[in-house]
């Protein structure tokens, strides 16, 4: 009977013993990472770990960093559209002042003197300044001779300095012509017309490069002989 109780207190200190060395020998033999291993012993210790509060705020940050970069992504495209519109609006402003001076030249009359360029006879070439002038008022004192015919305005007893005055357009064309005389005269104002519809196509005055009116005054002298 001892015999037999002896027996199997021995047997129960034996299981003990071997289900401790099991629980020790799987935490000692487990080195390979990439096994998987499920034990008792395990999941109590997985139980009883806790997450750093560290990595929590280490996630945080990198987050929010990336929230700034993408901010500063998005805000982008906006900046380049508002210095696109400045650059259009810029060379909008230029465009118009461009015009509305183009536009002004156009429209108001210089004085033949004062033009950069002055207008030129088909047969001027283009020279310097002075020699332009000087061929202009040559051709033009030509013209007169060679079209006004003083027998038209006879009978009108005109006599002595006449001004006539017009205006060379932008197109070369001759336009508003007036004539100053110590006599009015119709038909002294005819044929000063007649005279200056046979003018060639002139070439328009300039200032700054653009065509101008060019307004234009000479002095013709008529004689009774």
């Amino acid at each position: 009977m001892k015999a037999n109780l002896l027996t199997s207190i021995f047997l129960l200190l034996s299981l003990n013993g071997f289900s401790q060395e099991v629980c020790k020998s799987s935490e000692e033999t487990i080195t390979d990472l990439n096994s998987i291993s499920i034990s008792k012993c395990e999941i109590e210790n997985t139980k009883e770990k806790k997450v750093k509060p560290t990595q929590r705020k280490i996630t945080r940050t990198s987050i929010s960093s990336r929230k700034r970069i993408t901010s500063r992504f998005k805000t982008t495209p906006k900046r380049i559209k508002s210095n696109l519109s400045l650059n259009n609006n810029l060379k909008q402003a230029l465009i118009n002042t461009s015009s509305t001076t183009k536009n002004k030249l156009n429209t108001k009359s210089v004085l033949f003197k004062l033009v950069d360029e002055v207008p030129l006879f088909p047969s001027c070439s283009n020279g310097d300044k002075i020699e332009n002038i000087k061929c202009f008022k040559n051709n033009m004192q030509k013209h007169f001779i060679k079209n006004f015919d003083p027998e038209s305005i006879v009978e009108d007893n005109i006599s002595g300095k006449v001004i006539i005055r017009f205006k060379i357009a932008i197109d070369g064309s001759i336009k508003e012509p007036q004539i100053i005389s110590s006599k009015k005269s119709n038909k002294l104002k005819e044929e000063v017309i007649k005279t200056l519809s046979k003018l060639p196509s002139l070439q328009p005055g300039k200032v700054n490069g653009l065509p101008v009116n060019v307004d234009y005054v000479f002095p013709i002298n008529l004689t009774s002989e």
